[in-house]
């Protein structure tokens, strides 16, 4: 009886513990990605603005590189943790939703692909183009991504953000309202149905 009941104690404790830390993605973690996510949006938008607003290529290259200096860091954190993101997503039955890595990586490519590009015209309007361009690309990546974590707080049982409190707004089964990051053949990535 006491074997019993002490094997009844250790599976409620289990139980218990998993709470919001399912299948070893807590909460805490898909809260942090989304804010990672919100501050790659904030500062590819304030790039943006900076870079349309220099006068040389070197202040233009000044800008890129604090930018770059400051993104990549969160873009390479952000692709650490979206595997088991992923993961997380099948586990609660929306397989469809597995493209937080997709995404990530599009924001890797988008980076190098600006590295290469940006400041590299003599003439400052196309610089101020690529930048632009740069910019409103990785505000929509960063955008999917924090919808694709708020969606997954919701389920978990998170309150606040767009999903609104409580168990949130969509059962497992239920279809996504969320575009999906598609990995094109030519290795470039765009976002759709």
């Amino acid at each position: 009886m006491r074997v019993l009941t002490a094997a009844l104690v250790a599976t409620t404790v289990a139980v218990a513990g998993c709470g919001s830390d399912m299948h070893g993605v807590s909460q805490g973690d898909v809260q942090a990605y989304a804010a990672l996510s919100q501050q790659i949006g904030t500062s590819a938008a304030a790039y943006g603005t900076a870079a349309s607003a220099t006068i040389d290529a070197s202040s233009c290259l000044s800008t890129h590189t604090s930018y770059d200096g400051q993104v990549h860091p969160m873009v390479d954190r952000m692709r650490s943790m979206s595997g088991a993101m992923d993961q997380q997503m099948g586990m609660m039955g929306r397989a469809g939703d597995e493209d937080m890595s997709c995404g990530g990586d599009a924001m890797a490519a988008e980076l190098a692909h600006h590295d290469a590009a940006a400041c590299t015209s003599t003439a400052m309007s196309a610089n101020h183009d690529e930048s632009t361009r740069h910019a409103a690309a990785m505000v929509g990546w960063a955008d999917h991504q924090h919808a694709r974590a708020t969606e997954m707080n919701g389920m978990m049982g998170g309150g606040g953000g767009m999903m609104g409190g409580g168990g949130g707004m969509m059962d497992p089964g239920t279809a996504t309202t969320t575009v999906a990051c598609h990995r094109n053949s030519d290795g470039t990535f765009t976002l759709g149905p």
